[in-house]
């Protein structure tokens, strides 16, 4: 009979940030059978922002991290709306001008320049409805909130000692930093004169939006609405891509300062 005193103990990871990379680290440690707690700065989980694209890169970690999860993200993305378009990750085309689409192919629309290929295209999603699911895939109990992290500490043990700003401390096997571009975790680890442990504006910001996509539809027409396109100007390009099951299109304007 084994002396559960003999049996190793569970690893006890803690998770900094409970954002979709802090969530989907959670659900695949969790899967190999890891203690998980998971701290979190703001005081709920909060899922707000727009659209995103899952590329095919991300569709495989996902799967690596969890064959299941990987299923439940399936459920909620979309790709082009035209069957003849599935897979096509983006379709690059001329810019519109400012008073309309200025036709210049045999269908009227802006001309396609290129289109990328990738199984399945670019899969599109809200971001809201992607942290729903991976909170939902997340037991209750495993998130503490109002939890900024201020400082980490290795221990003699190997373990490692985290200081929140509300003056509370916890220890863990090791600790993964999850919380961003003003990442703290990351600032402990590299020491805060880094180069790299501060983020800094790199001069470029975008303008994103949400439109009805009846509404998309009614203006550039369903092919260019319900479909990932990707619109080239001078210095500058627009991307739209359908989401919500069709139903919406998002917009991201990229703009050089």
């Amino acid at each position: 009979m084994t002396d559960p005193a003999s049996s190793p103990k569970k690893l006890d990871i803690a998770i900094i940030g409970s954002g979709i990379a802090g969530l989907a680290v959670a659900i695949g440690l969790l899967r190999a059978n890891i203690a998980v707690t998971i701290y979190e700065a703001a005081n709920a989980f909060y899922e707000t922002g727009v659209g995103l694209g899952l590329a095919p890169n991300a569709l495989k970690a996902l799967h690596l991290i969890s064959p299941e999860m990987k299923k439940e993200v399936d459920k909620i993305t979309m790709t082009n709306a035209w069957p003849s378009k599935k897979n096509n990750f983006m379709e690059a085309r001329r810019g519109v001008s400012i008073n309309g689409v200025s036709p210049d192919d045999s269908k009227g629309l802006p001309a396609s320049v290129y289109s990328v290929q990738a199984p399945n295209g670019l899969l599109t999603v809200h971001r809201a409805r992607l942290l729903e699911l991976l909170c939902s895939l997340v037991p209750d109990g495993m998130t503490t909130f109002n939890k900024r992290l201020d400082d980490i500490t290795p221990q003699a043990d190997g373990r490692v000692l985290l200081a929140f700003r509300d003056g509370s401390a916890a220890v863990h096997d090791a600790v993964i930093g999850c919380d961003g571009v003003k990442s703290r975790a990351r600032q402990v680890l590299l020491g805060e004169e880094h180069a790299a442990a501060n983020a800094c504006f790199s001069g470029k910001y975008a303008y994103r939006g949400l439109l009805a996509a009846d509404k998309a539809v009614e203006i550039v027409g369903e092919e260019l609405a319900l479909n990932n396109q990707l619109y080239l100007g001078h210095h500058g390009h627009v991307v739209t891509y359908p989401i919500e099951k069709g139903t919406l299109v998002n917009t991201r304007t990229p703009i050089l300062s």
